[in-house]
């Protein structure tokens, strides 16, 4: 991602732009109806999981980003 797009997400969202903060995003936005514990058994991981992701304290490889966003858009289409 280019450093002006990272400055546009970092202004928009009002907060560092991190993977952690777009999945927690996803959740609150577009699936504020399922809970913490829903959502993450949607995602198919764990509840500490997503946690660790959405704070940016999990490092997921390349494979597992792409898993987790082919999830979220394949419900999107």
């Amino acid at each position: 991602m280019s450093n002006s797009a990272e400055k546009f997400l970092d202004d928009v969202i009002n907060e560092p732009f991190s993977f952690g903060s777009m999945i927690e995003n996803i959740r609150k936005t577009n699936y504020e109806y399922l809970t913490f514990k829903g959502f993450a058994s949607w995602l198919g991981i764990s509840e500490k999981d997503l946690e660790l992701i959405e704070n940016n304290s999990k490092n997921l490889s390349e494979k597992e980003v792409s898993n987790l966003l082919s999830i979220i858009d394949s419900i999107n289409s």
